[in-house]
């Protein structure tokens, strides 16, 4: 029995260890979690205690970059002090409660701790604090659960709750600026060159532009702050930060452009942090208007016309050189150059297309053959269209059509590159064959057909073997060069794609977001609602899938046709209610 009593008591002796190691533990861990709070609000307090502002403990993820300068910025030029923590861990609500505490100032206190889920997802809790700022309890509590942009543009429009006038700031500005970037979007995008973007509409008379944080004000009352310095044929547009991307909203004077054509125009367009200067640079030459008799006029008076408003890597000196050369060649031809999103815009609202047809509109009644490239906000090359052919061909032997040239220089990234190709291209063609049937280059023996030393069967069949000679270098040469011109319009097709593809994502994701928020089923049936959704994974299916043009397109015309269903779905329920 000795023997069995002695494991019993070595294993009460270990279990006795055990829990004292156990309890050791979770004091000492109390003790950790206790001492990284205190010093985490020691931290905080320090960096807020001087005014508003965001402060952001090491290691915490929420709130992308963008947002977190921005906020950082409004809170800290706002009248009314707002503090807010965003923190790795911990409880909100204590956390809060013990920075009011710390620094014991009035103003209201906010505390966000990042919550991360089993997939990875980040959840920020929030909780906050009124000390004697004035503003009702509740209308703060509804302005942190239900205002506009999700937390980012809750926190970055709070100041607003507390006095800061943002409209006046926006009819001030309207009345001196044509475009004006809010001071914390330039903290949020220091990238961002608001001084290019205000020169190039230096000439663009009737138009004002404002760039803002996330706002509690209706985009009506901005509109008609913007607006109000301009006649009835002013323009404007907003550009609101929500949800890291801009939402853009035009709005024009009784006499001016539809604005909703200028929201369909500029649906597609860019609005993440890096490409909202160049969605701007395309709106200048939309609300100029005309470019198509632009360069019309422009072809008229030179050889070579690039539009003023267009933001590229052409230099001045260089169109010149080119424009020179393009008159020195043996049969000219007249190169436009045009704001793609622009002449979209203005040929759509004429129903007509983006095709080889507007190449010839740019011609008018000139005779030389006409290429017309357009080019998006970015500097990039897009359409590429023509009109004519240069007698002599294009190249050595003239073995290019017009067409396939301007493919063989196109450089997708660099206007400057494709024309100096192109160009260069054109001057190697040969000069036209001479009218009225006098001797030219490579056609000696026609002269002595001329001088009748040969029958007629023999004039036919010697005519026959220079141009069927003629022909065949023209397609072996056609031929040696089809590989690099199918390889750069399948790099091409693949860019276009992807830069769809991602449009297409925005659309998807802004169709998701509504479809969380849409109104419950009054006059339709739950079934109805359900089609909607099965759509809506089908997108998120199809976009990933799709590898070429039509396909992605294809996508894009859906989720178009799918957020304007679910706009009607939710006026149907909201009307029935």
């Amino acid at each position: 029995m000795s023997r069995s009593r002695g494991p019993a008591r070595s294993v009460r002796r270990l279990s006795a260890v055990l829990t004292a190691a156990v309890v050791a533990f979770g004091a000492s861990a109390v003790w950790a979690s206790a001492a990284h709070a205190d010093d985490t609000l020691d931290r905080a307090a320090r960096a807020l205690r001087d005014g508003g502002g965001l402060w952001v403990e090491d290691g915490a993820e929420g709130l992308d970059p963008q947002s977190r300068e921005m906020i950082d910025a409004r809170l800290a030029g706002a009248h009314g002090p707002v503090r807010v923590a965003l923190t790795a861990s911990g409880d909100p609500s204590e956390t809060v409660r013990a920075l009011a505490e710390e620094i014991g100032e009035p103003g209201v206190y906010v505390a966000l701790t990042e919550e991360r889920g089993i997939t990875g997802d980040t959840t920020l809790h929030v909780s906050w604090e009124n000390v004697d700022t004035g503003v009702d309890d509740g209308a703060l509590e509804e302005h942190l659960s239900y205002g506009p942009g999700g937390i980012e543009g809750q926190l970055m429009s709070l100041p607003e709750l507390l006095g800061d006038d943002l409209l006046g700031e926006v009819g001030d500005a309207a009345r001196t600026q044509t475009v004006y970037v809010h001071p914390a979007v330039r903290a949020g995008l220091p990238g961002f060159d608001a001084d290019a973007v205000t020169g190039l509409y230096a000439d663009v008379p009737g138009v004002r532009i404002a760039v803002l944080p996330t706002s509690v004000r209706e985009e009506e009352e901005l509109a008609e702050a913007l607006l109000a310095p301009l006649g009835d044929d002013g323009v404007a547009l907003l550009a609101f930060w929500e949800h890291g991307r801009f939402t853009l909203v035009p709005a024009a004077g009784p006499e001016a452009t539809d604005p909703a054509d200028l929201a369909s125009a500029l649906f597609s367009a860019g609005t993440g942090p890096d490409e909202l200067a160049a969605t701007l640079t395309e709106f200048a030459p939309m609300v100029e208007g005309d470019v198509v008799a632009a360069a019309r006029a422009g072809l008229r008076e030179g050889h070579l016309y690039v539009h003023p408003l267009l933001v590229d890597d052409l230099a001045e000196e260089e169109r010149r050189r080119l424009d020179s050369e393009l008159a020195g060649l043996a049969s000219p031809v007249r190169i436009a150059v045009l704001p793609a999103r622009a002449v979209e815009f203005e040929v759509r609202r004429e129903e007509g297309s983006v095709d080889d047809g507007l190449a010839r509109r740019v011609a008018g009644e000139g005779d030389d053959p006409v290429v017309l490239l357009t080019v998006d906000g970015r500097g990039r090359v897009w359409d590429r269209l023509t009109h004519g052919e240069p007698p002599g061909g294009v190249g050595e032997d003239g073995i290019f059509s017009l067409s396939t040239a301007v493919e063989v220089g196109y450089t997708p990234d660099s206007l400057d590159a494709s024309l100096t190709e192109l160009v260069g291209l054109l001057g190697e063609q040969e000069p036209a064959p001479p009218a009225g049937g006098g001797e030219g280059p490579g056609w000696p023996v026609l002269a002595v057909i001329a001088g009748g030393l040969l029958s007629p069967l023999l004039v036919l069949s010697t005519v026959l073997v220079l141009v069927n000679s003629r022909a065949a270098a023209r397609r072996r040469r056609e031929e040696a060069d089809d590989a690099e011109i199918m390889a750069r319009l399948r790099a091409e097709e693949a860019e276009r794609v992807e830069a769809i593809r991602a449009e297409n994502d925005r659309l998807i994701t802004d169709l998701g977001e509504g479809l969380a928020g849409a109104a419950s089923p009054v006059v339709d049936p739950a079934s109805v609602f359900e089609e909607h959704l099965r759509g809506y994974e089908e997108l998120k299916r199809d976009n990933r899938d799709a590898h070429d043009i039509d396909a992605i397109v294809a996508v894009r015309d859906r989720a178009r046709a799918a957020l304007a269903g679910l706009a009607e779905w939710d006026r149907r329920q909201e009307e029935g209610a």
